[in-house]
């Protein structure tokens, strides 16, 4: 389940979503100024936060919920299965029950940046077993590692100057001290007091040898890192990144096709996983293409052979030559009649020209019949297209299709698609995440052929896919597929004036998501992307993008000058130029202004001097980087007054 709050929304209270069991993800509107910290409390399956980029007090990013004018961490969402979690280096402080309940995660690691952690930070993180520390860290809160039953250690530095009860080494029921934890310390710090007033083992750093122990805590797959967690017996950890192993593509070799049998043309497939990167294509069985083995006529004294007939592609004999006896007679031919699809034909015989007596009876012929197409079917972009070798003596085709229902399990009756000439057939009616199977029956007037079922198909409709600069890469959005179980992303890049070819970037195993943000986009280059809907081994068709120059969005600070207020930004490569916005806060009303273009600074410049603003007048700035008509996305600087 997925909720939006709308943008009118300006406070969302006390357990408002509590308990939510079915909640998936949520996207905040950017009238909230305010979310009370219980709000999220038992949302089990929630995976990801979205905050919209007009939102002035909360941003999200990979899915967690952040606070723009603190930079505190207020929520990472519960039901995220991950297990190693970094704290990205913006953050200052951990917010009250920031993780409180987060089962899966096992492995935290706090950056240098974050000064405090929050009353029930961690509380109940039941699978928690490794935490680091920085020396940064001033205060823990109270019941911050409350019930974290498989924390066995932890280490604390001298920087630590407050800690709440029951931080840490107590379980769930009652409070209880667990006696094997160890708190890893310098003597005489809060580490050593707390450890004594709560009966908990404390161990002097001083004297203290770390020895780790290693596990992969992510294992590497053929397109991502995997990551590798030394853990010593104290609590202290570090990681090593594991390299990808990197597709490597295998060709699987297909058969020629014969006159009997249907062929397979080649294959691709990656030798490490074995994901099939190009799915062998059936090839239609040969026709037989008859030839005359010709015979001899009989003499009067010698015997003779009649014609035969064989396969000029694999030799078989299809009509066996017979021998014509010698007579005294003088014989001729007797015309064959050839068959039609109405009419039975006659065979060639044989009679003397002297006494007339017949010597080989002519044999009636069948009517010709008309055989059965092979169907083969497969995506395209507007529907589901059937393909068929011609037959001869065809003059048109009529296509049919059965439609398989959800409900009975059970494919319906032959429905008719259309008729044609041709020996294809594009299902523009078909509907995407609906299985069917076609056939086709040859015609000549009020001959028909027989038929034969193609094998079924999953109509997937082919994505319709935008791109645009955000904050922190390339977004690509599609729209919903029915049927798709995940999506495929790929993108080509713009090198030496020319594109790469198409690569995989991203698989989502979700059809319910329509987005992805390429994080690993390089400012300044140009990109296309393209998204294929998957169900199983079925995909879609695809079609590329427009491109689109990548700029980063430029990070920007703001300092009270004598002479006014100067801008300063990091620049972006690609830019050929700088815009400068201006928001001014209106006392009397509470409110700030819309964005306002003060500024067009050149490619290098790196700052610019707002010598217009007035003095005692709270403001806020921001910047774009331009190349063309191309800009990236950008974001509001902390406030200042001049």
């Amino acid at each position: 389940m997925n909720i939006n709050i709308s943008d009118s929304v300006t406070s969302i209270g006390n357990s408002a979503f509590s308990g939510c069991k079915a909640l998936e993800t949520i996207t905040i509107g950017s009238g909230v100024t305010d979310i009370d910290v219980s709000v999220f409390n038992d949302c089990d399956s929630l995976i990801s936060f979205n905050v919209v980029s007009q939102n002035e007090h909360y941003f999200s990013e990979s899915g967690v919920l952040f606070k723009v004018d603190n930079k505190e961490l207020v929520v990472f969402p519960r039901g995220r299965a991950i297990t190693v979690y970094k704290i990205p280096d913006f953050v200052v402080s951990i917010g009250n029950t920031a993780f409180g309940d987060c089962k899966y995660l096992t492995d935290i690691i706090i950056p240098d940046t974050v000064t405090s952690i929050g009353e029930f930070a961690f509380a109940e993180c039941v699978s928690l077993k490794n935490v680091s520390i920085p020396d940064s860290l001033i205060s823990i809160g109270a019941y911050a590692f409350f019930g974290c039953e498989s924390l066995t250690n932890i280490t604390l530095p001298i920087s630590v100057k407050e800690i709440g009860e029951r931080a840490f080494g107590c379980s769930v029921y009652y409070g209880d001290v667990d006696p094997s934890f160890k708190i890893v310390g310098v003597v005489g710090s809060m580490a050593e007091k707390y450890a004594k007033e709560y009966g908990v083992v404390f161990i002097d750093v001083a004297s203290h040898t770390h020895s780790y122990t290693s596990a992969i805590t992510k294992q590497p797959t053929c397109t991502e890192t995997g990551t590798k967690t030394f853990t010593c017996s104290c609590g202290d950890s570090y990681t090593e990144t594991i390299p990808a192993k990197g597709h490597t593509e295998a060709t699987v070799i297909g058969n020629a096709a014969t006159c009997t049998t249907t062929g397979l043309t080649d294959g691709k497939k990656c030798s490490v996983c074995g994901t099939t990167t190009v799915a062998q294509q059936t090839i239609a069985k040969k026709a037989h293409t008859e030839v005359t083995v010709t015979g001899k006529a009989a003499t009067c004294t010698a015997t003779g052979l009649t014609d035969g007939k064989k396969c000029s592609v694999c030799g078989t004999v299809t009509k066996e030559q017979e021998t014509i006896k010698a007579s005294g007679h003088k014989e001729v031919v007797i015309p064959a009649v050839a068959p039609t699809y109405t009419t039975v034909g006659k065979t060639e015989g044989k009679k003397c020209s002297v006494c007339g007596t017949v010597t080989v009876a002519q044999k009636d012929v069948a009517k010709l019949t008309l055989a059965t197409p092979v169907v083969t079917v497969k995506n395209s972009a507007t529907g589901v297209k059937v393909t068929w070798g011609a037959i001869d003596g065809a003059e048109s085709y009529k296509v049919y299709r059965k439609t398989y229902s959800t409900k009975t399990k059970k494919y319906g009756s032959w429905k008719t698609c259309g008729t044609v000439t041709t020996t294809s057939y594009v299902d523009t009616k078909a509907k995407s995440g609906t299985k069917y199977v076609y056939t086709v029956k040859a015609l000549n007037g009020d001959v028909k052929s027989g038929i034969k079922s193609s094998s079924s198909i999953l109509f997937l409709s082919q994505p319709t896919v935008k791109i645009a600069n955000n904050a922190s890469g390339v977004k690509v959005t599609w729209n919903k597929i029915t049927g798709a179980t995940g999506y495929k992303v790929y993108r080509a890049e713009y090198v030496n004036g020319k594109w790469s070819g198409w690569k995989s970037v991203k698989t989502i195993d979700k059809g319910s998501t329509v987005s992805w943000t390429d994080t690993k986009a390089k400012s300044g280059v140009k990109y296309k992307y393209t998204v294929k809907a998957v169900n199983g081994k079925t995909g879609s068709t695809y079609k590329s993008s427009s491109s689109l120059l990548y700029l980063a969005q430029p990070k920007v600070a703001v300092k009270a000058l004598s002479n006014g207020i100067k801008v300063a930004w990091v620049q972006s490569t690609g830019a050929t130029s700088y815009k400068i916005y201006r928001s001014e806060y209106n006392a009397k009303t509470k409110k700030w202004s819309s964005w306002k273009s003060i500024k067009t600074a050149k490619s290098t410049s790196k700052s610019y001097t707002d010598k217009s603003a007035k003095k005692g007048v709270k403001y806020r700035y921001t910047v774009k980087a331009v190349n063309g008509k191309t800009a990236s996305a950008y974001k509001s600087s902390a406030s200042v007054k001049r």
